[in-house]
């Protein structure tokens, strides 16, 4: 039966023959529903190009200095807490040799 060998749209109640296959879905679309989907595809595309294109240049407008400043805040931090740690231990050892003195 040659109608066996006639492939339809695969697009729902449509009854159109195929015209192409879709190389993203492998779908078999009919030329309107093929255009309709290369529209889609490249809507979706552009969409992520727009947000790649972004990114790209949030990073090239920022300078060296400004990458850099983080860990520079996270090692000031550091040696603050670090001081305030070793005074609290001289604070310890002074009241410690007060004791022995005392005694």
């Amino acid at each position: 039966d040659d109608d066996d060998a006639i492939e339809y749209c695969e697009v729902e109640e449509c009854k159109d023959y195929v015209q192409s296959v879709c190389n993203h879905c492998q779908q078999n679309l009919c030329e309107l529903h093929l255009n309709e989907h290369r529209r889609l595809i490249q809507t979706q595309l552009d969409l992520l190009a727009n947000k790649i294109n972004d990114v790209s240049q949030e990073m090239n407008s920022r300078t060296l200095e400004q990458l850099a400043k983080k860990p520079f805040e996270d090692l000031e931090q550091w040696k603050s807490e670090s001081y305030h740690r070793i005074e609290q231990k001289y604070e310890e050892k002074c009241r410690e040799v007060e004791v022995l003195v005392e005694q």
